[in-house]
């Protein structure tokens, strides 16, 4: 049997089961049969076990982990309200109502030099194609034509729409206009104020008429032209058609683009026609145009969508590469 000094001794390594099975055997032998090792043994069990630490928080890294995804989802959920938001603020236009689609269009004309502060706006047809949608107008004075134009809007994602761009006419005669919608080219064909004087009318590619002095040009024979367009008087007429790139080289060169015919199909003479509907002035008319800021917005969203990457990285990557190596 042990004796009680090398017993006591032993006690720390017994208590902590780090002795081996002979050496725990003899202890626990000892100390059935000596009561002072015993007495030995319950307070140095007491002391142990009141200085034990607490048990370790095992849930650390799974909390950690748990905060880093949720705050890589509330990146990610502030990336796209304010997607959201911007888009809204950009999209902002309900272009259901007519009453509205005159407002829009008043409100943008008066910040144009020269507009009748006073004039009232029509909106006669509207027209889409693919996301645009193009809004023909006419604007009086007092009962007077003052001027006639196209409003052209692009849907959004949520049925809103942004203004894209406008032009205007203050020649009440059938006009013609070039753009580009994606990779397509489009003509716009519009008046708000038909001339009644003609019957009909078409648009050719790589025509246009005498100069309005009576000069003699050399002009392509129109009879040897085909024509993108034929219409019929109408009130208003409003028509974006797809032209093919041969068309577009020929040239389109406005409303001199236009033959107008009367009723029995002879063609009118397009200068004469045109010195009908002169402005109060003597001029033969002018337009102009413009097109929306559109890249400030798009910049904008594309810097959110950095951030709102850099942000989540942040979040589900917090130690730098070379740092997560060291500790591999």
């Amino acid at each position: 049997m042990l004796p009680c000094h090398i017993v006591r001794d032993l006690l720390p390594s017994y208590l902590e089961h780090l002795t081996g099975p002979e050496t725990e055997a003899d202890i626990c032998e000892h100390l059935e049969s000596c009561p002072d090792c015993r007495a030995a043994r319950d307070a140095m069990a007491a002391d142990l076990k009141a200085e034990k630490a607490p048990p370790p928080k095992l849930n650390f890294l799974k909390r950690l982990r748990w905060q880093q995804r949720l705050g890589a989802v509330l990146s990610v959920a502030a990336t796209l309200l304010c997607l959201v938001g911007l888009y809204r603020l950009e999209y902002c236009y309900d272009l259901t109502d007519t009453a509205e689609m005159k407002e829009i269009i008043r409100e943008d004309l008066v910040s144009i030099s020269g507009f009748p502060y006073h004039g009232e706006v029509d909106v006669l047809e509207t027209a889409t194609v693919k996301d645009r949608m193009f809004v023909l107008y006419r604007l009086e004075q007092n009962g007077t034509f003052e001027r006639q134009g196209i409003y052209q809007f692009q849907r959004g994602l949520f049925g809103g729409y942004r203004f894209r761009a406008r032009k205007y006419d203050t020649c009440p005669i059938v006009n013609t206009s070039l753009i580009q919608i994606g990779r397509q080219r489009y003509l716009e064909i519009y008046t708000a104020n038909w001339p009644k004087e003609a019957a009909s009318f078409r648009v050719f590619p790589g025509y246009r008429p005498p100069a309005y002095d009576g000069e003699e040009e050399i002009l392509p024979d129109i009879s040897t032209l085909a024509p993108v367009y034929e219409g019929t008087a109408a009130k208003s007429i409003l028509q974006v058609i797809p032209v093919t790139e041969e068309q577009v080289k020929a040239g389109f060169f406005g409303s001199m683009s236009v033959a107008y015919y009367d009723a029995e199909g002879s063609q009118l003479d397009t200068g004469e026609l045109i010195k009908l509907y002169r402005n109060s002035e003597g001029g033969s008319g002018g337009g102009g145009g413009g097109n929306g800021a559109i890249w400030p917005v798009d910049v904008f969203q594309v810097i959110l969508v950095i951030l709102g990457i850099i942000m989540t990285r942040y979040f589900l990557c917090p130690e730098p590469k070379k740092e997560r190596k060291d500790h591999l």
